[in-house]
């Protein structure tokens, strides 16, 4: 309930700063060639209908012709943050601020790359370059806000107080701040934090704020469910890629298009606020939002190749709950045949470190069955408090497995929280 009522409240805000992409869009037409302003134009039409991959596409295509338009790169930006590719989206959004550094958009679709990316120290010099320049812009108050709340799902709730502060020094009066506030000190375990968030309640209700009423309602009814304790929902349903030094912070002068990308692609995901799962895919490839999701705070993500009519992986977290630790062989072996398991199949078997991998084909699979993937490898792998399950799905027979599959499986790793 308390992710889907904050979810709620920033899809306003969100629908706003899209409406303003878009008549940025609009008006950039006159100064592109009319090559560049059709490309421009399918990249945003495929982008508004959330066809990614070929929005991407259409906007490298724009920059080839246009490779000096800041309404381009800002776009893109936008784009490759909607996709995961945060690393590329951070060197867009550098980009972008070196051709409009006095435009506020440019520092707040950064902004929202280096949060996705769990980059917050960074997401907050960003921020307070947006309250130098731009102090009374509606987008600098919602980017302390939305990095304030990132903090607090994130359980740092020093980060969280500093950003909702100053959003508060900006806006005295804002509601969400003071909620969100009171719900970082309700979280920390300060003294009367609950009195305090029922006090932003009932500023909310005299100020005729329904949705801060709400927001803070719901709050408050996670607190009573829980003893008086107010755990923060997950953040994210997807992993965030790490980004690299170089773009975290503003490179000289002329040089943001230049970045390097890292490959294959770091990613961190936060899992029961215990700590963070490491996986590496190899740049290109593309996380399916259709299939990644979070249940009970185990992991499930799915991930397509470029070559999707060949190859696809999807990665899921197995709640050891019923079942004897440590993950010995013959306990993994057990579960992949549970889950993996096709009438007539026979799997061949390899043991790795803390796990199991195996391969197996279907044996009712014939060719010419366009995105049919006959070719099943699977991995139960232990790591940190959980089990991972990687599945993957091949067009094409693996004599062996795949080294795509084994980097990834190398690539596992666990880092605890200091704070969980």
């Amino acid at each position: 309930m308390v992710w889907n009522v904050r979810s709620a409240l920033c899809a306003c805000a969100s629908a706003f700063l899209l409406h303003a992409v878009a008549f940025a869009a609009t008006t950039e037409q006159a100064s592109l060639s009319p090559a560049a302003a059709k490309v421009f134009d399918e990249a945003y039409g495929a982008k508004s209908s959330g066809r990614l991959p070929e929005a991407l596409d259409a906007y490298e295509k724009a920059l080839e012709l246009a490779p000096s338009s800041w309404d381009i790169w800002l776009e893109y930006t936008s784009a490759l943050r909607q996709a995961g590719f945060l690393q590329k989206a951070a060197r867009a959004g550098w980009r972008t601020v070196e051709l409009g550094p006095d435009r506020v958009d440019s520092w707040n679709n950064l902004s929202n790359v280096l949060i996705d990316a769990n980059a917050l120290t960074e997401a907050l010099e960003v921020a307070e370059q947006m309250a130098q320049r731009f102090p009374k812009a509606p987008e600098t108050l919602k980017t302390f806000t939305n990095l304030g709340y990132a903090a607090w799902t994130l359980k740092d709730h020093a980060m969280a107080e500093r950003s909702l502060t100053r959003a508060l020094q900006l806006a005295p009066g804002n509601i969400l701040a003071k909620v969100d506030l009171a719900a970082v000190h309700l979280s920390a375990g300060r003294p009367g934090g609950k009195a305090e968030l029922e006090a932003a309640r009932a500023e909310a209700k005299k100020a005729l704020d329904s949705n801060g009423v709400k927001w803070a309602e719901s709050l408050l009814a996670s607190a009573k469910d829980s003893k008086g304790v107010l755990e923060p929902n997950y953040p994210r349903t997807w992993a965030a890629e790490v980004l690299p030094p170089a773009l975290r912070t503003r490179p000289k002068e002329g040089t943001a298009a230049a970045l390097p990308i890292e490959n294959p692609i770091p990613r961190t995901f936060l899992l029961k606020r215990l700590g963070t799962l490491q996986l590496a895919v190899p740049d290109g490839w593309w996380e399916s939002r259709e299939g990644s999701k979070q249940e009970m705070g185990f992991l499930n993500l799915t991930y397509r190749s470029p070559k999707a009519d060949t190859f696809s992986v999807k990665i899921s977290g197995l709640p050891p709950l019923d079942v004897p630790k440590p993950l010995t062989p013959d306990v993994a072996r057990g579960i992949l045949e549970s889950l993996n398991a096709k009438s007539g199949a026979r799997s061949n078997w390899i043991f790795v470190a803390h796990g199991v991998m195996a391969w197996s084909k279907d044996p009712s699979w014939k060719p010419g069955k366009p995105g049919d993937y006959p070719h099943v490898l699977a991995a139960l792998i232990e790591v940190g408090p959980v089990w991972i399950n990687l599945s993957a799905f091949w067009g094409e027979s693996p004599a062996e497995p795949p080294k795509e599959f084994l980097d990834l499986v190398s690539s596992l790793a666990w880092t605890a929280l200091s704070n969980p």
